[in-house]
């Protein structure tokens, strides 16, 4: 191969969802290219000889993969590289080694200056806590002591919010739900195929395991299925759980990343999408059609009238999230700044407050840019001094969230749901059991 000469590398995520890849070269270089794959998790880079590590993020889940490969004199122009531990794909180029720990510091933009190359210390991104650590390798007399608890308890549970917008109404869902349980020793897989939530009625679905806090999230109800994953991680001291949820579609599963800002340049460019007009039907899909929104307003696009009010679905009535694109649409559609569009935005965003938690990352993030944009520059001095007062809430409230992909979670405070074990009034029990290291053990 001649000098400069450049081979097309495919991308291979470990499964058929959207990724963003990250390709990184020799130390000199850094960071060479960031791609987003197609609906089906693959890509393709012209990339010279040399070596390189690559970082493929998922964006349906929020994780992170990796795959250290070479390209040599003599290979062929065309190649194919698998990130990650999937099946897909079988006799490929990529071999799942060690990055080292300067490499991974530059890629992923923590403690840059760093540049010791140490073979030894392998970059964790913590599921759970979505921290850059270092697992150390640990020696027979230090065992015992970063181990911590060998095995614990675990209960995920379903509760209904009965009296939305105000406080004390969750209650476990009593009716048997429809969720199918799918489990092996390393993951539990939970699919809803429909709605199990009454009209108007919120429904979170919790996760506890012992001595950590109870993590919850939001179910939206997409029309075309949802997946909550429950995988084991090992943490410093001890083994936990992660809980993802995602869209079964993979058209929403992009339309929800792009909710984060992932596809900037449009996501009709990327193969395999269905177009958002089959999905913005509100009157069948509240849910998707609220993702829709989000990605619109990320987009910087004007949104559709169905988040003009009065609204013509119930379905919107309890969502915080509608209220705030509400809120968007407001401020997008006037021809000129105002006081009163101020006033009707604030009020918007204030309704939203009250509803509770959103559902979607997105909309914690954007209606913290618009209290911050009223309390600047609104022209009415009672507007301002109100946002800012909102925006305290509203800061104060994402303290406890935790980064969960598209989808808001957080964490319940307080040291009383530490025990694994969630209470029968206020949760109905779906799956239980134990977790070990690299071992979900469920309850019969």
């Amino acid at each position: 191969m001649t000098q400069g000469e450049t081979h097309v590398v495919r991308l291979i995520g470990s499964s058929p969802v959207p990724y963003r890849f990250q390709i990184v070269g020799p130390p000199d270089r850094g960071v060479l290219a960031e791609i987003l794959s197609d609906a089906n998790g693959e890509a393709e880079a012209r990339l010279e000889t040399g070596r390189y590590v690559c970082y493929a993020e998922n964006l349906s889940r929020g994780t992170a993969e990796t795959a250290q490969f070479a390209i040599l004199d003599g290979d062929p122009n065309d190649l194919s590289v698998r990130v990650g531990n999937g099946r897909r794909g079988e006799g490929l180029l990529s071999q799942n080694l060690r990055p080292s720990r300067a490499t991974a510091y530059r890629a992923l933009g923590s403690l840059s200056g760093v540049t010791t190359d140490d073979p030894d210390l392998i970059p964790v991104i913590s599921p759970r806590f979505n921290n850059l650590r270092l697992q150390l390798p640990i020696s027979a007399t230090l065992n015992d002591a970063l181990v911590g608890t060998p095995k614990k308890r675990f209960s995920v549970g379903l509760s209904v919010d009965t009296t939305p917008g105000k406080r004390g109404g969750w209650r476990a869902l009593r009716r048997k739900p429809d969720v199918r349980v799918h489990s092996d020793p390393q993951k539990l897989t939970l699919e809803f195929n429909q709605s199990i939530a009454p009209v108007g009625e919120k429904v979170r679905i919790s996760l506890s395991v012992e001595t950590e806090r109870v993590w919850q999230i939001y179910l939206p109800f997409f029309s075309s299925g949802l997946r909550a994953t429950i995988w084991s991680a090992v943490a410093d001291f001890g083994p936990e759980l992660t809980l993802q949820v995602s869209a079964v579609d993979p058209s929403l599963s992009l339309v929800l990343a792009s909710t984060l800002g992932s596809y900037p340049s449009g996501m009709e460019t990327v193969s395999g999408f269905r177009g958002r007009e089959t999905m913005f039907q509100p009157q069948k899909d509240p849910w998707a059609a609220i993702a829709v929104g989000l990605s619109a307003v990320r987009a910087g696009e004007r949104l559709d009238d169905a988040f003009a009010t009065p609204w013509l679905w119930s379905a919107f009535d309890n969502v915080s999230d509608a209220y705030v694109l509400w809120a968007w649409a407001i401020a997008a559609k006037a021809e000129k700044p105002s006081s009163q569009i101020d006033e009707r935005c604030l009020q918007a965003l204030k309704k939203a407050r009250k509803l509770g938690r959103p559902y979607f990352s997105a909309t914690g993030e954007i209606i913290g840019e618009m209290l911050n944009a009223l309390a600047l520059s609104s022209t009415s001095a009672d507007v301002r001094s109100q946002a800012k007062s909102e925006a305290r809430i509203w800061s104060n409230r994402g303290r406890a969230k935790i980064r969960n992909g598209p989808f808001y979670s957080w964490e319940r405070s307080g040291d009383n749901l530490r025990s694994g074990i969630l209470p029968s009034e206020t949760y109905s029990v779906v799956v239980s059991g134990h977790v070990t290291t690299n071992r979900i053990d469920v309850a019969s």
